[in-house]
C-alpha cells in the first residue's frame, strides 16, 4: 500500500515552496502472525501483521525567481525501508540538501 500527497505554497511573486510526501506499507510474510495494535489508522485497508513494515519519503523545494535570476534549496528523505513503486532500485535511506542557481531569459 502507497499514499502520497503533493502541495505547492506561494508566499509572494517569485517564491514558492512545494512539498510532497509519500507512506509505504507492506508486508513481506503474509503468513505471518497477525498483530493487533489499538488505534491503527492502517486497519481499514490492510491487515498488520508482525512482518509488517511502515515507512516514509518526503521532499521539500524553496524556489526563488526574478527577471534575471533565481535559486533554489532542495531537500530529500527516504527512509530505510522506503521502496517507491516506479523506481525500486534507487538508493533508499537518503537524506541530502541541494542549493542550485536557475538563470531566468527575459
Amino acid at each position: 500500500m502507497m499514499a502520497s500527497v503533493d502541495m505547492v505554497f506561494g508566499l509572494a511573486k517569485g517564491m514558492n515552496i512545494t512539498a510532497e510526501a509519500a507512506v509505504s506499507s507492506f508486508t513481506r510474510d503474509q503468513t505471518s502472525d497477525v498483530k493487533s495494535i489499538d488505534g491503527n489508522p492502517l486497519d481499514l485497508v490492510t491487515t498488520t501483521r508482525v512482518s509488517t513494515r511502515v515507512d516514509l519519503a518526503g521532499t521539500a523545494c524553496f524556489n526563488v525567481k526574478s527577471n534575471v535570476w533565481g535559486f533554489s534549496v532542495t531537500t530529500l528523505y527516504m527512509g530505510a525501508g522506503y521502496v517507491p513503486i516506479a523506481q525500486p532500485y534507487q538508493q533508499s535511506d537518503r537524506f541530502e540538501w541541494k542549493v542550485a542557481p536557475s538563470p531566468t531569459t527575459v
